[in-house]
């Protein structure tokens, strides 16, 4: 591949060796996307110019035909490019932009954290950060792989062999979400407990699966080899008393999506995890109907050490920008793991009338650089642990997701560690005056110091909505500018 240098200069124009050229949609995606690989030039050296490549594109004029593409939500609500998703076969595909290597809530509260004016100088800023760290890759959990691998592509494969389409695509029901519980109401006094680096303690020390796994029919037997497994199993379930749901799987319960399941509906067969076993034996009465079988894993410890470590001690010592860079690293390798293989490409390509099509391919092998057991076992872990932490301070949770609960009253909880520096163990994140909870992922409240906490998808954090106008039926704009209800 030759190598095409090039510096950004007003982000109008591309300076390249062959001279000046406009910055236009087919410039861009000519020397980003084609035969080029393009560098910019920063304080750090010459750079991978891809993480700025998608904000510029996102300033061009784009044009996409939904009815023959297949493509919607190309463009957001200002008509500038965000993402595209194209719908293929029952699969579903995301191109997105450079927010990717940004916080959830995009550029602008990024732009606080990383610096600039504009969201190309906060994107620039971002990719120098990303070079200060000897960061390489488009996007955050690209990132986080590479640095993971940190070069042993051999040692990777050998330690996670890529799965058969088959087996793939019957495991991955085994990979499935968090637990996320609310009760709505109002409540006085209460504080909200945080797991420190929930998945990444997860990934450091408990035992991780490693190595092709091994089909094995009808019950696991133990095998001291192979002692993980994820078995296919029929079975019912319902929830026992005082206990907490976390059935959310999305893909073999009936469409119930995202939602905690008090049962299983009726009869189910589904894969799952000896570890997501154990929790739903602690939490559901079950009838097996039957063991189909399953695959079993050796088990590893270690292998995640020293990515874990470095990137913790970076957090814990670091501030601003590289605080927050440790962060997102530590939180996004395990969803590259868990990376949907198997996944159509969208590669836009220039158009005869200077704008931007795209074509969409199927491809044949899996992505390499992921490996859904991790993932599963991740999560599974994860659900095992703050479900352990709601049942044993049952009677003061008011709200619970992926890695926190609150819980009324000041009160330490129960039943777990707390320490606010020690990774894997629980710390108290916010003390709440005053507490609203409308449902899942929608609340606000007062903190003990005046400040304003709110959680609502579409609003900014950083401009949240007053308590007293957090009310249910209460009309507001959300970031698009756009009215909803709440």
């Amino acid at each position: 591949m030759r190598e095409r240098r090039a510096a950004a200069t007003d982000g109008a124009t591309l300076l390249t060796n062959d001279g000046m050229e406009p910055l236009t949609a087919n410039a861009v995606i000519r020397l980003t996307m084609f035969d080029y690989h393009t560098r910019v030039w920063c304080a750090h050296g010459w750079q991978d110019i891809k993480p700025i490549a998608a904000e510029l594109l996102k300033r061009l004029p784009l044009q996409s035909n939904p009815a023959k593409d297949g493509v919607w939500g190309t463009f957001n609500i200002r008509g500038h490019f965000y993402s595209f998703r194209v719908r293929m076969g029952g699969i579903t595909v995301d191109f997105v932009d450079v927010r990717n290597v940004t916080r959830d809530d995009g550029l602008n509260v990024s732009r606080e954290t990383f610096g600039g004016t504009t969201d190309l100088e906060t994107t620039w800023d971002i990719a120098q950060e990303c070079a200060a760290l000897k960061l390489r890759g488009t996007t955050i959990s690209s990132m986080a792989m590479t640095d993971y691998i940190d070069g042993d592509y051999a040692g990777f494969k050998r330690h996670f062999p890529p799965l058969d389409k088959e087996v793939y695509h019957r495991m991955r029901p085994a990979y499935y979400g968090a637990i996320v519980y609310s009760k709505p109401g109002e409540c006085r006094d209460c504080r909200s407990w945080d797991v420190n680096s929930l998945y990444p303690s997860i990934m450091r020390d408990a035992p991780m699966p490693v190595d092709a796994p091994v089909w094995y029919g009808g019950k696991y037997r133990y095998d001291a080899d192979y002692p993980l497994h994820i078995d296919v199993i029929t079975f019912d379930a319902r929830l026992k008393a005082g206990k907490t749901a976390t059935l959310t799987n999305i893909l073999p319960v009936w469409g119930y999506e995202g939602e905690r399941l008090d049962s299983t509906l009726g009869v189910v067969t589904m894969p799952v995890t000896d570890v997501d076993w154990e929790t739903l034996t602690e939490n559901y009465d079950i009838h097996v109907w039957e063991h189909v079988g399953g695959w079993k894993f050796r088990k590893s410890h270690g292998l995640y050490y020293t990515y874990v470590d470095k990137w913790f001690h970076v957090k814990q010592t670091a501030t601003g920008e590289r605080r927050q860079m440790a962060k997102l690293l530590l939180n996004s390798l395990v969803g590259k793991f868990g990376a949907s293989l198997y996944r159509p490409m969208l590669h836009p390509k220039p158009s005869a009338d200077g704008g931007v099509d795209f074509t969409v391919d199927k491809p044949e092998s899996a992505n390499s650089l992921a490996w859904l057991p991790t993932a599963a076992y991740v999560n599974a872990y994860g659900r095992r642990i703050l479900s352990r932490a709601m049942n044993a301070n049952a009677d003061r949770v008011l709200y619970a997701d992926t890695d926190g609960m609150i819980l009324e009253g000041l009160d330490a909880p129960m039943g777990i560690e707390t320490d606010a520096r020690k990774l894997g163990a629980w710390k108290n994140d916010h003390t709440y005056e005053r507490l609203r909870i409308l449902g899942n992922r929608k609340y606000c409240g007062v903190e003990t110091d005046g400040d304003t906490v709110m959680r609502l998808s579409g609003v900014h954090r950083a401009a949240p909505i007053p308590y007293d106008e957090f009310l249910p039926g209460a009309r507001h704009l959300n970031d698009d500018g756009h009215t909803f209800v709440l």
